[in-house]
């Protein structure tokens, strides 16, 4: 995108830099402009973008003069001198004008001649007896009838292209090169100028071409003889340079004015701004031509720039921007203190945080079904509550007693940060929309503006008619036609916004001072939806004789895009820049400003259940280590109560079937009977 701006850009510099000697020192353009307070704006526009001499001095080579003037010597060498063009009917007074002025030369030059000595009309027919007219290309579909007694070559586009590609080589890498090749442009450089070529006796042929403008004749085009070509040696008189006949504008000035009020705005100090000074001015600083500007009152213009509309014949060229309208609504209704907290996320965020709750609670009634020693374990002893220790965590209350497992007291740290970051988090929010004034949503598109019940404000001017036609049928009735006056714009509007009724729409486009000066309050939002567009061109009368020289002198910049791009980067610059930043900033947090938090939740958890699983394999390692243990423990003492049995039957056998009356032997045959039992007791663990 960026090379094709810059690309765009020093074609743009190459167009406006060949126009310097053109209108440097005597052009004088005065643009005029209307508006309500019958205030001026004033506008300017540059005479021919190419100019031969120029390319000359510019490059040191004038590659693109040679092109041409080989063509015009291979056109007259290849006639046979008859060149016996019978009837031209031309389609605008200029043709009309300059085919006149071609035969008063002509008589002064005593040529043999017949023609209608009435012309009145476009349907004249002029003829001549010994004369051409040369035309380039496409220009010949301008005459609207053309009888010929001989087919005549035309100078071709193509035939100068490769012309110039070989002088080109001779000429070294020029910045210029790949400008000029460019059929577009050539025809567009070339075709606004017409040779007349006319016999004044049997051994020279006049070459003749009109000039721009005189000194004293500012609105007339002359007939010039350039050079003579004489038949018998077939040479020129003087060498044949095509930027003899590109003049400049010599003093005289052309007005142009603008048919409507829409584009001007007022800066701080109150100094009106028409909406294309900017524009000329970076023209002009770059064309080097003579700015004048003068406030000029009841003036005729000789072209005017307006609203294409049912004068599309009218337009020059395609319309190279257009002008959107917009609805422009009242902010809505403040959120009260209490809807403010639940805005700090978004409907999804919210929805998480209820799940991640959700899931830590149905753990807990899950561990809860399970026996006395799976509780222990997970738990430990001392907690009773599980479920309000997960809400004193999300408060922040501290924890005074902890699980006896690893991977339970890992939960709850895990469980404590992301509680903490997601606390913090909103209390962060709710402090910024509680001290800021956030309103509730704006309709998007016109049907929500009708169908919530707005009513539309709007001057009473064709725009109007255009969207209250554009819209549904049942919707009509709704426009309340509000004639806003621009003296009063700042009153008027403050007096509609205090009134109790938020739901107002603004139709008015952006370059409106009504539009401009209403952006300047916080109380304002513009639908993403386009009411309409309207095309703007550069327009004059069919007539006139700047038809031509304008719409050639344009039409090139239309269709590379350069008027169009200019025009965007002041529209840039002076309104989207100067536009306030918007109060309702702060937006609801999403899953993408809590993504951290939920990944630290998921990773500890991950980790918690890691430990969980090793805590598992080590308690049954330590559990078959104490079975080993138990089990020899156990074996020594049965072998001790295996020898004391042994002793004990030795004395039975020793005082035989004899029974002791002493209390000591009582007692131990007890405790020989307690250790049989203890021992089977163990053996049975």
């Amino acid at each position: 995108m960026r090379k094709l701006i810059i690309t765009k850009l020093l074609i743009l510099s190459l167009l406006i830099f060949n126009c310097t000697q053109v209108c440097a020192q005597f052009s004088k353009v005065i643009l005029v402009g209307e508006t309500e307070k019958n205030i001026t704006k004033k506008f300017s526009i540059f005479s021919n973008p190419w100019s031969s001499d120029l390319i000359e001095q510019f490059n040191k080579c004038d590659a693109i003069s040679q092109a041409i003037t080989d063509v015009i010597e291979e056109f007259f060498i290849k006639q046979n001198i008859k060149f016996n063009i019978r009837v031209i009917q031309p389609v605008s007074s200029t043709y009309s004008q300059i085919i006149d002025e071609t035969l008063t030369k002509m008589k002064k030059s005593q040529l043999v001649y017949t023609t209608n000595q009435k012309i009145k009309s476009n349907k004249t027919k002029i003829f001549l007896k010994s004369a051409a007219v040369l035309f380039v290309d496409e220009t010949m579909q301008k005459i609207e009838k053309l009888e010929l007694t001989k087919n005549i070559n035309l100078i071709s586009v193509n035939s100068i292209n490769s012309k110039f590609l070989i002088y080109k080589e001779t000429c070294g890498n020029l910045i210029s090169s790949n400008v000029l090749y460019d059929n577009n442009i050539t025809r567009a450089a070339f075709s606004m100028y017409s040779y007349f070529i006319c016999q004044q006796n049997y051994e020279t042929i006049n070459l003749l071409t009109h000039s721009w403008f005189e000194y004293n004749s500012c609105d007339k085009r002359k007939v010039l003889t350039i050079n003579r070509f004489d038949l018998k040696t077939k040479k020129w008189k003087k060498p044949l340079k095509n930027h003899q006949k590109f003049k400049n504008l010599n003093g005289c000035e052309i007005i142009i004015k603008e048919s409507t009020s829409y584009y001007y705005r007022y800066d701080r100090s109150g100094k009106l701004i028409a909406a294309y000074e900017p524009f000329w001015r970076m023209l002009a600083k770059y064309a080097n031509f003579t700015l004048r500007m003068k406030d000029m009152h009841q003036t005729n213009a000789h072209c005017i720039i307006y609203y294409i509309r049912k004068e599309r014949e009218r337009a020059v060229a395609s319309p190279f921007t257009s002008i959107s309208v917009d609805l422009i609504t009242t902010s809505g209704e403040s959120f009260s203190d209490y809807e403010k907290l639940l805005l700090p996320f978004d409907l999804i965020t919210w929805m998480f945080l209820i799940c991640t709750f959700g899931i830590a609670f149905f753990i807990i009634f899950i561990i809860n079904q399970m026996n006395q020693n799976i509780k222990e374990f997970v738990y430990g002893k001392e907690i009773k509550t599980p479920s309000l220790n997960v809400i004193s965590t999300f408060f922040g209350y501290s924890q005074t007693k902890l699980p006896k497992t690893n991977f339970a007291r890992f939960i709850l740290i895990n469980f404590v940060i992301f509680c903490f970051m997601v606390r913090t988090l909103y209390q962060g929010v709710i402090f910024d929309y509680m001290n800021s004034d956030m309103r509730k949503a704006q309709p998007q598109t016109i049907d929500e503006v009708f169908e919530r019940g707005y009513k539309i404000l709007a001057h009473n001017t064709h725009t109007t008619d255009l969207f209250y036609y554009s819209i549904k049928k049942e919707w009509q009735k709704q426009i309340f036609r509000y004639a806003i006056r621009p003296e009063k714009i700042i009153s008027d509007m403050c007096e509609i916004l205090v009134n109790d009724e938020p739901k107002i729409a603004i139709l008015t486009n952006d370059r409106h001072t009504m539009f401009v000066n209403f952006f300047c309050k916080k109380t304002h939002y513009k639908i993403k939806e386009t009411a309409f567009t309207i095309p703007v061109g550069f327009g004059m009368t069919p007539n006139h004789y700047l038809y031509e020289t304008v719409e050639n002198i344009i039409q090139p910049m239309i269709e590379h895009g350069f008027l169009k791009y200019f025009y965007d980067f002041w529209a840039y610059w002076y309104f989207i820049k100067s536009k306030p930043a918007d109060s309702n900033n702060s937006k609801p947090l999403s899953l993408n400003d809590l993504g951290f938090c939920f990944n630290i939740l998921l990773i500890m958890s991950l980790f918690a259940l890691i430990v969980f699983f090793v805590e598992i394999f080590k308690g049954k390692r330590k559990n078959n280590h104490l079975i080993k243990k138990n089990v020899h423990k156990n074996s020594i003492i049965e072998d001790k109560n295996q020898k004391s049995i042994m002793n004990l039957t030795r004395i039975k056998r020793r005082f035989g079937k004899r029974k002791s009356k002493n209390s000591n032997q009582h007692k131990s045959l007890l405790m020989v009977k307690e250790c049989k039992e203890s021992v089977l007791n163990k053996t049975k663990n």
